[in-house]
């Protein structure tokens, strides 16, 4: 299966309160994606979209400083799992009181 890219909306500087969302293409065959932050460590799951973007979304709402960290994603097709993606780092900055 192939690679999964990874990426953040707005971007990888999230400024914290703010909303951020990290997006993963996969394969229209996916079934499931999984996103997993190391340190603090977290496990997201989202069920493959159902439409034909292929593309798993993961919304915070809020960012803090527990959002930020190093995330990678993977996909499942079946009994079959893609590569991890690249990591992500994702740097959490001041508040948006600042």
């Amino acid at each position: 299966l192939p690679k999964p890219s990874i990426w953040a909306d707005p971007g990888v500087m999230v400024t914290k309160g703010s909303p951020v969302t990290i997006l993963s293409p996969g394969s229209l065959r996916a079934d499931v994606y999984r996103l997993y932050r190391e340190r603090p460590s977290g496990l997201w799951e989202a069920k493959a979209p159902q439409d034909s973007s292929n593309k798993a979304s993961f919304p915070f709402e809020s960012s803090s400083s527990s959002t930020a960290g190093q995330y990678q994603c993977v996909y499942h097709c079946r009994k079959d799992r893609s590569e991890w993606s690249d990591p992500l780092p994702l740097v959490g900055t001041g508040s948006r009181e600042d």
